[in-house]
């Protein structure tokens, strides 16, 4: 196995040829968790990790929603299982640099509304447009 990443460019390329079990036992969960200790001024928007194998709350990581199946501005964190997973839901993230990876099997990205509207385009969905709140009635204005 050792070998096999060192054939691929290393550990950080071996989700691309492996996938499951093969790359990601969960065990970059309290990596994750320490992270976010560490970075207290990061708040998740998004959690995409197989949270019906394991609950994140578990070990102490409030479950976000999972990404959206198209960009979205925020905090995002991802396992590479979720990124190349069969039905591509989320194989556009490879088109963002992460911003941090965990071990080898989390990535983070802080997506910005430039950044997703690009790649938007690029995957045929319309542009991303914050929802605007009236202060003085405080309902959505589409």
């Amino acid at each position: 196995m050792a070998y096999f990443k060192e054939l691929v460019g290393g550990p950080k390329n071996v989700h691309y040829h492996l996938g499951n079990s093969n790359t990601d036992w969960r065990q970059d969960l309290l990596y994750l968790k320490r992270w976010l200790e560490k970075h207290s001024e990061v708040t998740l928007d998004t959690i995409g990790y197989d949270t019906p194998m394991i609950d994140t709350s578990l070990v102490g990581i409030q479950t976000k929603q999972f990404p959206p199946r198209y960009p979205q501005p925020g905090w995002h964190a991802i396992s590479v299982n979720q990124i190349h997973n069969r039905n591509g839901d989320y194989e556009y993230f490879l088109k963002f640099k992460p911003y941090d990876m965990i071990g080898y099997t989390i990535y983070i990205y802080h997506i910005t509304p430039d950044e997703a509207n690009r790649v938007r385009r690029e995957i045929g969905f319309p542009d991303w447009e914050p929802l605007q709140i009236s202060q003085s009635e405080k309902e959505v204005i589409p």
